[in-house]
């Protein structure tokens, strides 16, 4: 009997030692960190169009283990990870499902904690999130949410040292409903509070300094001050879908607000000595120098992975989707560069020599020439009535999509390694006029591809027929510029994320207008 008490004992221990890595802190660091994001809109690699690129799940990764060496952390995220919209996009429903499931394998890797849910997370609905879910090591936190398929938990309590950190986690419930199947959304004020009494009988105190009660929180800046005011009990919000950017905190009585913008360009940090009751705030660039911090960061390759697969799957999708235009619409497609060129020499030279000649190689660089995200500014007419539908009608020859050795022609030609928006002059001139070669000798039409004449300029069927084209106005030229170098593709045109930098923009139109010449 006593060793049948014993193997129970040893037993009980064991499965203990396999839990506490998952929730135990090492309290020897000398502090502890906890890092928060919000609103990745799943984005695990950073654009490769950006002419500063921030994030990157590898370069975060990078960031988190440099902070390692030093301190504990803890990695929380406030919502709006998996998916880049609220609502189901069904015809590319496989590779936004693979996208999400990689992300949340992939913020796994890095040592995510916990985690609360955005009306996002929720596009696909209880069954994909489950689907994501899976086998995952970072906790739901749904202090207002309940759910018979989702392993939610109400509270996560933590020790540090003389600390006592006890997290809350709501999705606002003005922001979801309860038409989800599956999940119950509960009014996330009083959820809080009667939570708070259930920590109270656990052993939170309030007026003990060292214990801090935090609250993750989607639910936007608006609601978070009103929670705050309502619960002065809580020390700090962690919040997110307002997208604000606190350089430093927004105080309401006693609580402090945070949030970092999108996408992992910013991790948020408020750290925690071992012998102060004193928390600090702080933020963080993911910069694209990180991820070289870890020998061997298995994120990249993991990333790396994950790109050259899901372009295969936006491919697939692409032609199960397509409706390739009909030859009878032949005579009735929008021209591209090349017809314009017949006639506007001077400016087609030009508009060689610019990154926007090659725009579409960007894409094919980086593994994303399949996603219509980016393609949208990538080429001309995706998605008009006479332009083209996706990556296999995007060139015409003779009458019928170009194939596969068609590209391979076209790519045969190499160039300079690093971004083409670093090339010469003369080297994309001459990659351009290798591209205006192929499309000559293989009789091609129709090449939607990259950013062209008409992303600029508006199209005037008449203006084919020797009419003087329509005068544009700038600002008509301007707004058609600003559709694609929003604040997020080009962060560096808008001073403070938000407002356009006329100078920068200005600075930037001068590099890519086309010259005038006399008609």
């Amino acid at each position: 009997m006593k060793i049948f008490s014993l193997i129970l004992i040893m037993i009980s221990a064991s499965c203990f030692k396999q839990q506490s890595p998952k929730n135990a802190l090492d309290e020897s660091k000398e502090s502890l960190k906890i890092l928060f994001t919000g609103n990745i809109n799943a984005e695990l690699e950073p654009c490769g169009c950006r002419q500063f690129p921030l994030g990157g799940i590898n370069h975060l990764y990078g960031l988190l283990s440099d902070f390692n060496k030093k301190s504990e952390f803890i990695f929380v995220d406030s919502g709006d990870a998996f998916f880049k919209q609220n609502f189901p996009m069904l015809d590319e429903k496989e590779s936004q499902v693979f996208r999400a499931k990689n992300l949340a394998t992939a913020l796994s890797m890095s040592k995510l904690r916990l985690k609360v849910l955005g009306d996002q997370d929720l596009a696909f609905g209880v069954d994909s999130l489950v689907n994501i879910m899976e086998n995952q090591s970072f906790d739901l936190l749904g202090t207002n949410l309940s759910s018979p398929k989702l392993n939610l938990i109400k509270f996560k309590k933590y020790k540090f040292q003389k600390h006592r950190i006890y997290f809350l986690g709501i999705s606002s419930s003005k922001l979801f409903t309860n038409e989800y199947v599956n999940l119950k959304v509960h009014e996330h004020v009083k959820s809080i509070k009667d939570q708070i009494s259930l920590l109270e009988k656990e052993g939170y105190n309030k007026s003990n300094k060292f214990h801090h009660l935090i609250l993750l929180s989607h639910s936007g800046m608006k609601e978070d001050k009103i929670t705050a005011q309502k619960i002065p009990e809580i020390d700090w919000i962690i919040g997110s879908h307002s997208q604000n950017f606190t350089q430093k905190t927004v105080d309401v009585g006693s609580t402090k607000l945070v949030q970092v913008l999108s996408r992992n360009h910013y991790i948020g940090d408020l750290t925690f000595s071992k012998n102060s009751s004193e928390v600090t705030f702080s933020f963080h660039e993911v910069n694209q120098d990180l991820a070289q911090k870890v020998p061997n960061n298995p994120l990249t390759k993991f990333v790396d992975s994950f790109q050259k697969k899901l372009n295969q799957i936006q491919k697939t999708e692409q032609k199960r989707n397509s409706k390739i235009l009909s030859s009878s619409n032949t005579e009735n497609r929008i021209p591209t560069a090349t017809t314009c060129m017949d006639c506007h020499d001077t400016q087609g030279t030009f508009w060689q020599k610019t990154a926007h000649s090659l725009a579409y190689k960007t894409l094919v660089k980086n593994d994303s020439e399949n996603n219509l995200d980016c393609l949208k500014c990538h080429s001309v007419f995706l998605g008009e009535k006479n332009g083209f539908n996706n990556v296999a009608d995007m060139v015409i020859s003779s009458n019928k999509p170009v194939d596969s050795s068609y590209w391979k022609e076209v790519f045969s030609k190499k160039g300079p390694d690093e971004s083409i928006r670093d090339w010469s002059d003369k080297q994309r001139f001459e990659y351009s006029e290798h591209w205006y070669n192929v499309d000559l000798k293989l009789n091609v039409s129709h090449n939607y591809a990259n950013v062209q004449c008409l992303n600029c300029h508006s199209y005037d069927p008449e203006h084919l027929d020797g009419e003087n084209a329509k005068k544009e106005s700038f600002q008509d030229i301007k707004n058609k510029c600003l559709s694609c170098h929003n604040s997020d593709q080009s962060e560096h045109w808008y001073s403070d994320g938000e407002s356009l930098n006329e100078k920068a923009f200005l600075a930037a139109w001068d590099k890519v207008k086309c010259p005038k010449t006399e008609e």
